[in-house]
């Protein structure tokens, strides 16, 4: 699996004291993300994975913490986290979990893109040009505030996930999927749905640049120390290049 070996080239990258922390014995903290994200986070084999479980575990080991990792349907992610049971990543914010939730700094900027068919496209240069037609999107996802506030303009089809999605288009159920991720994720979900890239159209203009945390309820008492240490961990990866060369081994990919 490629996290095994990207996990030993960045305990080599950041010296003996993070490979230490990684073999110590650390206290656990579950760790709740999306199960059918792919490349982002998703589980292959019956393994969490992806690019942001990658940065997200080794900032949690990094904090001090051994990740229990559970890539689940979003909505039950959500859920899981809200009710304190442990962390979660790829999340963004909206006015509802505001209330809810406390975030760490940024960990990730998530291009989302917008997906139409070969054959059936239309323009779009901004979410204006989605009102009224029916578009697939993510079940308990958000990706901003411009897009929440868009959502009632447009027929918007919930699903479980990017290949269920992206079938749908193709099958001429949907007009357009919204997909996180951007182009890798495009382009490695239309593989596993069996679909041919050139039966679809990628568009340039992004539908959202959606930052991504990682959150823990408010009411968890240990939630101050644990975003601390979390945010500490991450300007580390960010300044040692470590958040970067987690990337580009998924990006090579494509």
């Amino acid at each position: 699996m490629r996290g095994f070996g990207l996990l030993a080239l960045i305990a080599c990258f950041l010296g003996a004291g993070s490979a230490g922390a990684m073999a110590g014995d650390l206290p656990h903290l579950r760790l709740f993300t999306s199960s059918q994200t792919p490349p982002k986070t998703y589980l292959d084999q019956g393994k969490a994975t992806g690019y942001l479980v990658e940065i997200s575990v080794e900032a949690m080991r990094l904090a001090g913490y051994e990740p229990e990792v559970e890539a689940i349907p979003w909505a039950r992610a959500v859920a899981a986290a809200e009710a304190g049971e442990g962390v979660i990543t790829a999340f963004s914010h909206t006015p509802d979990r505001d209330r809810l939730f406390e975030y760490s700094d940024v960990v990730f900027e998530d291009r989302v893109v917008l997906v139409t068919r070969r054959g059936a496209d239309f323009p779009f240069e901004s979410l204006k040009d989605l009102a009224g037609r029916t578009i697939g999107i993510q079940r308990g996802s958000s990706y901003g505030p411009s897009l929440e506030a868009a959502l009632d303009t447009f027929n918007a089809v919930r699903d479980s996930g990017h290949v269920e999605r992206l079938k749908m288009l193709v099958a001429g159920r949907i007009e357009g999927a919204i997909v996180s991720g951007g182009t890798p994720a495009v382009m490695f979900n239309a593989s596993a749905a069996g679909i041919e890239l050139r039966n679809l159209v990628i568009h340039s203009t992004p539908i959202a640049i959606d930052p991504n945390y990682m959150a823990i309820a408010k009411s968890r008492p240990d939630g101050a120390e644990v975003l601390g240490r979390i945010n500490r961990a991450v300007e580390q990866m960010n300044r040692d290049g470590i958040i970067r060369k987690i990337i580009a081994a998924y990006e090579d990919d494509f």
